[in-house]
């Protein structure tokens, strides 16, 4: 039994990145005649969101979604459908920084390291697409950048440490992020405290 759960706790630390990503797709994208309506449930699920916590996630994932049809019309050569793709993404942003005057710091902490790991992807796609995507790509990337360090402005200098550590982390390549893959809501905000427990037991 002791050596059942040796083993389990090996394998967890070695792959902690799988606990915090979960795969997005594109789905439909800008150009289809259901592109409208994919957009209209999609803000729907947002009014269905409780708090404006819940709201912000919501609304990051979709943000994610965004990313993805980014990735897939680019590819495409699609450059039309692409700023299409990119404008909802601008307003997911737009949403999302209204949403943070509403949110307890201790939540905007773990908002934020989502955030991070958001921005990780769209850097990932702007590596991958054509030359010709590059400006529209890098305006969601100055969007998504100008949220994040409006909300670090807005959490003190401890909890501001937890996610600095996050992007430590995503920066020295402990955290990777790979094709359709992105950082999971999480149960709990985590703290600075928090944190150096989890690596101390690692």
């Amino acid at each position: 039994m002791k050596k059942l759960i040796t083993i389990l706790m090996m394998l967890l630390i070695a792959v902690p990145a799988l606990a915090v990503e979960s795969e997005v797709k594109p789905g439909i994208v800008p150009g289809s005649s259901l592109y409208g309506l994919d957009v209209w449930f999609d803000e729907l699920s947002v009014k269905m969101a409780k708090t404006p916590l819940e709201k912000a996630q919501k609304r990051l994932e979709i943000a994610e979604e965004r990313t993805a049809e980014i990735e897939k019309v680019s590819k495409e050569n699609k450059i039309q459908e692409m700023e299409e793709a990119r404008e909802q993404h601008r307003i997911q942003m737009e949403e999302i920084e209204s949403l943070s005057n509403e949110i307890p710091e201790d939540k905007l902490v773990a908002l934020q390291q989502r955030f991070q790991k958001h921005i990780m992807n769209l850097e990932r796609v702007r590596a991958q697409v054509p030359e010709q995507a590059y400006a529209g790509i890098d305006r969601a990337i100055e969007n998504a950048n100008s949220n994040f360090n409006k909300n670090q402005i807005k959490i003190s200098v401890q909890n501001r440490e937890s996610v600095e550590t996050m992007q430590q982390k995503i920066e020295s390549g402990t955290i990777t992020i790979k094709e359709g893959q992105v950082l999971k809501d999480r149960s709990h905000t985590i703290t600075s405290q928090e944190q150096a427990d989890q690596e101390t037991e690692e």
